[in-house]
């Protein structure tokens, strides 16, 4: 009993670790953002590429810098929730389920932080919580899968509405992200997707990871396999997270002067407030399949 309560505080502690780490970096980018200077250079594909000249994600692409700092503002929400959950009684199974979600999350922000932008003076901080969140994300989720069983009744039901919104919301992903590397394939013109950059490690994660598991975990549910079950929360709680994310990038694309097509800019908030939406909604539903 003494040593299960151990880890737990331990886990905790890491986890507070993790979100204030998520706060404090966040903050650091979105503070010394304020009044941009930009500056033009020719990147290796020999194209003019505006780059951010000021603050931590100074030597970025503008495209970048905004994707960043709407990604910024949401990893100060998760840091902030993350650790309120610390606070909360470990026997309630939809505290486990989320605080290991969030863990996810950040796997995947550190990630797009440590390999994803130019190095600067808090690269190091950045790899050191990348570490945490991945090993942190191990210990939660193995412990998850031994500890959380699936209701036998829940077996009974098709539950068509979270298979769909997994498939659905993974085919999404993959017509979006190819419509804009296809494209440039073809061409052989990266450029205007990459700025200053050789890859883009967003396309790498969603294509790569994130799409063919929501696939695999819808069919396991299909299949009555108790691991699409316990794994459909943590990757609804993911698509959730990803939708002010975008909403927050769009809205940065704006306010520095990046030209985005009305229709265009309409239509991405739009298809990602509704799968938001629909992710909470089917998130709710799937934490009932599961009992400690």
């Amino acid at each position: 009993m003494i040593n299960k309560m151990m880890k737990i505080k331990t886990e905790n502690v890491l986890c507070r670790i993790l979100g204030c780490s998520a706060i404090v970096l966040a903050f650091c980018g979105i503070i010394t953002s304020i009044n941009p200077e930009t500056f033009f250079v020719e990147n290796v594909y020999g194209q003019p590429v505006e780059l951010y000249g000021k603050g931590i994600y100074a030597y970025n692409s503008i495209l970048t810098v905004s994707s960043r700092l709407g990604a910024d503002f949401v990893g100060i929400l998760g840091g902030c929730f993350l650790i309120i959950l610390t606070f909360l009684k470990n026997d309630k199974i939809w505290v486990e389920i989320l605080k290991t979600s969030q863990c996810v999350v950040f796997v995947y922000y550190f990630a797009c932080l440590t390999l994803g932008i130019a190095m600067n003076t808090l690269y190091l901080f950045y790899v050191c919580s990348f570490g945490i969140s991945i090993l942190l994300s191990i210990h939660l989720l193995s412990k998850f899968f031994k500890q959380i069983n699936v209701k036998e009744e829940i077996k009974i039901s098709k539950n068509v509405g979270v298979i769909r919104c997994l498939f659905i919301s993974s085919l999404i992903t993959i017509f979006v992200w190819s419509s804009m590397i296809v494209p440039c394939l073809i061409s052989k013109n990266f450029g205007e997707l990459l700025g200053v950059l050789t890859t883009e490690i967003t396309y790498a994660i969603d294509l790569g990871i994130l799409c063919p598991l929501m696939i695999i975990c819808a069919i396991w549910i299909k299949n009555k396999d108790n691991a699409g079950y316990k794994l459909a929360p943590i990757l609804l709680y993911v698509l959730f997270s990803v939708g002010p994310m975008v909403i927050l990038q769009n809205l940065y694309c704006v306010k520095l002067d990046i030209q985005i097509p009305i229709p265009a800019f309409i239509g991405t908030i739009l298809s990602f407030v509704v799968m938001s939406g629909v992710a909470l909604i089917y998130l709710r539903k799937s934490i009932k399949f599961l009992v400690k």
